[in-house]
């Protein structure tokens, strides 16, 4: 049995789902929030490969739709070179939401991991990024310096990796995993988690959080102005959540934006009824309907935190949507739904 046909076996259900469904739709399906690693990459300051690259330990951070046998292919490169990567995470997830993000860089701490590789798959080439972990929840920071090998194929991307990694440094990894881990299990949910709605909203004013995007910030303000029954207040983007709490603001409007599978799991719903499309309910005439989206189809998922505890309150029904208007709109109106409010 091949290596990466043992790990097919291995996997949670979660990753061979992900993996069965690539298969059937190959197209990149996790959309905008592809963005969110651009941003990441944008400011770097390209130079040569990093000194230590063959001596310390890195995360590989994929484009979903690469396949299992390119990620085999690509694992045998790493192995050959010496450059150990330990984990492979889908490159969509560790930037989808703020708290997750800060969960995925005390991972990495804690693992020791010094390095992240960027494997993405552009038109018409392969693009893979080394890069630094910074040590905080950033991940990356501007100006940071990047190493980029560009190609047709994994092959000859790896065989760049090989020449030029080994030309310019003893490798010192002798023993890289050929079976690296595929399925962690990221908790970023500080305190309890439930399927129902806070009714302190009432009495507590909601802080949100704008996008720095006029035109969503001027969606978002008529979001609110228009269906949202109590107190709210925005907040400039970045805005730290202790400074909202020092404001006496307890609770945020927070959401996730990745593909539905993984966004399911990551908010610790029960995945035993999830398929190749997950059912979501949706009220685009004021009455509640399901639709359906596809497991690795991009969508966004709002919910309320409170600031105080980090507990979270999903709703009574799962609501996201592609679209972040109507998932937003799906959660107020099923709030205003619970509470019998007009």
């Amino acid at each position: 049995m091949k290596k990466f046909e043992f790990l097919i076996v291995c996997f949670k259900k979660s990753a061979a789902w992900s993996i069965l469904l690539l298969a059937v739709f190959p197209c990149s399906i996790f959309g905008q929030s592809e963005g969110s690693v651009q941003k990441l990459l944008s400011g770097l300051t390209i130079g040569s490969v990093p000194g230590d690259l063959l001596s310390t330990k890195t995360i590989a951070l994929y484009d979903p739709t690469f396949t299992n046998k390119e990620l085999e292919q690509i694992q045998s490169g790493f192995e050959k070179t010496g450059v150990d990567v330990v984990l492979y995470y889908p490159i969509d997830m560790p930037t989808c939401n703020q708290d997750v993000q800060k969960a995925f860089a005390d991972y990495l701490a804690k693992r020791e991991i010094k390095y992240i590789v960027f494997l993405q798959k552009k038109t018409p080439e392969l693009e893979f990024t080394f890069v630094e972990f910074c040590g905080t929840k950033e991940l990356v920071k501007p100006g940071q310096p990047g190493w980029k090998i560009s190609g047709k194929t994994i092959q000859e991307i790896s065989m760049d990796i090989f020449r030029t990694a080994l030309n310019s440094q003893k490798r010192a990894n002798i023993l890289v995993s050929p079976m690296p881990e595929f399925d962690l299990k990221l908790r970023f949910i500080r305190g309890t988690r439930g399927e129902y709605f806070a009714l302190d909203l009432n009495v507590d004013k909601l802080a949100i959080i704008k996008f720095g995007d006029e035109q969503m910030d001027k969606s978002l303000e008529e979001i609110f102005k228009s269906y949202y029954p109590f107190h709210y207040q925005f907040f400039e983007p970045g805005t730290e959540e202790t400074v909202i709490r020092q404001k006496g603001f307890l609770f945020v409007l927070s959401y996730i934006h990745t593909r539905g599978y993984p966004a399911m799991e990551l908010l610790d719903y029960n995945m035993s009824k999830a398929g190749s499309a997950i059912a979501s309910v949706t009220y685009p005439n004021g009455q509640m309907q399901l639709k359906t989206n596809l497991a690795e189809e991009a969508v966004y998922k709002f919910y309320f935190k409170q600031l105080e505890n980090g507990n979270i309150y999903l709703g009574t029904k799962w609501d996201a949507d592609t679209s972040w208007l109507q998932a937003l709109l799906n959660q107020i109106k099923g709030l205003k739904a619970e509470l019998r409010i007009k």
